[in-house]
């Protein structure tokens, strides 16, 4: 082998190095149940809470939940919204494609008002990143044209590497 054909090698097997890496997340990051949201303690404004629940499953799929109360004046009006669909990941964007897209307004002090409907199923890409803060709890943040959001991982901590 002459020196011309090691270095050719040597250089198709730093392309093939270069083109199989890939920077980013692997599905394996963010397999699992990640939870946002509180509810407001002030006994001077009115109540309101909010609730997202994301869970990722290793076969490509995921769900979300959310829900949403604020009360003024004694009267709770409430949404709910269950979301289900496939997602892809590339590197630090997430595509969530879904397949149902459910919303529900309910407000008991104002009977008819009462909507359900099923949403526009639209994708939506979100540039994704996960943290770990100094408890070692795990964080998956999603952002997109509409702001960030972090979720923390349900499981509890997570080792750090």
């Amino acid at each position: 082998m002459s020196l011309r054909d090691i270095t050719l090698l040597l250089f198709i097997i730093a392309i093939g190095a270069v083109a199989g890496y890939s920077q980013g997340l692997t599905s394996k990051d963010i397999v699992g149940k990640w939870t946002t949201g509180g509810v407001s303690a002030d006994t001077q404004a009115p109540g309101k809470g909010e609730a997202i629940r994301y869970e990722f499953r290793s076969n490509g799929t995921y769900t979300v939940a959310g829900l949403h109360n604020a009360t003024m004046y004694g009267c709770t009006t409430t949404l709910f919204n269950d979301m289900w669909g496939n997602y892809e990941l590339d590197g630090d964007r997430l595509t969530l494609t879904p397949m149902r897209n459910f919303w529900r307004r309910s407000n008991p002090c104002a009977p008819g008002a009462e909507t359900e409907m099923h949403y526009v199923l639209v994708p939506e890409t979100f540039d994704v990143s996960t943290q770990i803060d100094e408890q070692g709890r795990g964080y998956l943040c999603l952002q997109n044209q509409n702001g960030e959001s972090c979720f923390r991982r349900e499981a509890g901590r997570v080792r750090k590497q």
